[in-house]
């Protein structure tokens, strides 16, 4: 197992201890991350940008967008739970403010380990991305903690509204930088990911099964406004409201 050890030093007291776990360690600085992360092979990325959030969030931002499968779990010396959520939302596994707990860091790994290409496809193997969502919502039992169960179902009432992560904590009863990181582990997607694919799977509900206008859809399923909705949809679906409709109904003939 490749681990990449991204910090602003040529030495970190992690690397002895991660070897000593089985993983093979590759130490990097933050301004070479992108450039290492995309040239060799890398199954984990440990990002410790200390108390240079700004530039941890930015080297974060760039290898998830060159190598969005690399799972990123994020050590800093200081960061604000806007920090943190920031983190989450571009696409960080796990969080860790120091002083860490070696043992909560080496489980966390671990169980990145043993989930690296379970995404929801994988749990219902015959479903597309969005099927699968209301899969889970179904299938969802008492296994999967009360805190997300109540954020599940509030998203399923309530896709015609305006839902912010703040309120999402607020159901949870949690901070947004707790939602954000148990979600993330249960169900293997950020909070508003989820939300959105939810949303795009009732829209293609909507676009088959009535003559309701694009326009109006957008509306019915709490999107900012048309453009957000057709930038949301083609995301998930890699086809525009529109061409979608129009390809159900050729089918359909």
């Amino acid at each position: 197992m490749n681990l990449l050890l991204i910090c602003d030093t040529t030495f970190h007291e992690l690397k002895n201890v991660l070897e000593g776990e089985g993983y093979s360690v590759s130490l990097c600085l933050l301004k070479d991350a992108l450039d290492v992360a995309k040239n060799r092979s890398v199954d984990l990325a440990l990002i410790d940008w200390g108390d240079k959030s700004a530039d941890g969030l930015k080297t974060l931002r760039d290898i998830k967008v060159k190598r969005p499968e690399i799972p990123v779990v994020v050590i800093t010396d200081a960061g604000s739970e806007d920090v943190a959520v920031a983190s989450f939302r571009l696409g960080a596994k796990d969080y860790f403010k120091k002083p860490i707990n070696v043992l909560e860091l080496k489980e966390a790994l671990k169980n990145l380990v043993r989930l690296r290409g379970i995404a929801l496809e994988k749990r219902f193997p015959h479903m597309s991305r969005e099927e699968s969502v209301s899969a889970l919502l179904v299938t969802a039992t008492t296994s999967m903690s009360p805190n997300i169960l109540r954020v599940l179902s509030y998203m399923a009432d309530n896709l015609s509204k305006q839902i912010t992560l703040e309120k999402l904590a607020q159901e949870a009863g949690i901070s947004k930088f707790s939602l954000c990181r148990n979600f993330q582990k249960e169900v293997q997607m950020s909070p508003m990911h989820f939300l959105t694919t939810m949303r795009v799977e009732k829209a293609k509900k909507l676009l088959k099964d009535s003559a309701l206008s694009v326009s109006v859809i957008a509306l019915e399923l709490g999107f900012k406004d048309i453009g957000n909705f057709i930038k949301n949809f083609k995301s998930v679906t890699g086809s525009t409201p529109t061409k979608y409709r129009k390809s159900i109904k050729a089918q359909q003939r």
